[in-house]
């Protein structure tokens, strides 16, 4: 892997041109190597490394998360709707999205119940702080959890079933803005994950597109779906053969 980024890296580095400002990320970083003595080019390498695998990894995942879900659970309404909207003779595209409320509220459910790094990023208190009556004293470690902000009731009623119409108000047509205000799956605050908006074009696009061509089911009719982690700290699914039937 770091090899490949390596290539990558300097392939951008190749028609880097100082007089451009082009938004290349590489090109960027390479004028400010040498300002510091943690700015040098085996740093903008593992950098490069970190971006690339926090992106792939996380997309990745949560991707074999919607597998299994939707092989476990409903999936017809979401098809009907997009081949309403998109039908079979193109791709869906971020424009359609709008008029996918059932299919976008697939993926937030999705999200809230693989939620794949389910703590936030530590933080330290600067000063004594009161919240709730509790005290929390300066200088004290703070650890967000996500996986149990997006399972408190009464806002997400039912928590570890797979609702997608929680994010739906009673027309079946608009976002319930309480709940989704209280998904975090890219937490929150000056730190949340940088690349939220394009693993959410990622997912929603993926997982349309997926659901326009196939019918996702176990491979063997009686056997249920382990939807259990492989992995708890991670939210790892295990592995389990799916098949996908054309429609």
């Amino acid at each position: 892997m770091l090899s490949f980024i390596r290539g990558n890296t300097e392939r951008a580095l190749a028609n880097f041109n100082a007089d451009d400002d082009d938004g290349c990320f590489v090109h960027a970083y390479s004028r400010k190597i040498g300002t510091s003595p943690n700015l040098t080019k085996r740093q903008l390498h593992a950098v490069c490394l970190d971006v690339f695998t926090a992106g792939q990894e996380t997309s990745t995942t949560t991707m074999r998360w919607a597998t299994l879900f939707l092989a476990a659970h409903q999936q017809d309404k979401a098809r009907a709707e997009i081949l309403r909207v998109v039908g079979r003779a193109r791709l869906p595209s971020m424009s359609d999205k709008p008029d996918m409320p059932y299919t976008t509220a697939i993926v937030h459910e999705i999200q809230r119940r693989a939620n794949i790094l389910q703590t936030n990023v530590n933080r330290r208190t600067t000063q004594s702080v009161e919240i709730m009556g509790h005290v929390i004293p300066a200088h004290t470690c703070v650890i967000g959890e996500i996986h149990q902000i997006m399972a408190h009731e009464p806002i997400f009623v039912d928590p570890t079933s797979f609702r997608p119409e929680r994010y739906l108000n009673e027309d079946g047509i608009t976002l319930n803005k309480e709940v989704l205000d209280r998904t975090l799956p890219f937490s929150a605050g000056k730190r949340q994950c940088a690349g939220e908006g394009l693993a959410r074009v990622e997912l929603f696009l993926g997982i349309s597109t997926m659901l326009q061509h196939y019918r996702i089911l176990p491979c063997e009719s009686g056997i249920p779906i382990d939807l259990y982690p492989a992995h708890p700290v991670s939210m790892e699914p295990k592995h389990q053969p799916l098949k996908l039937v054309p429609v």
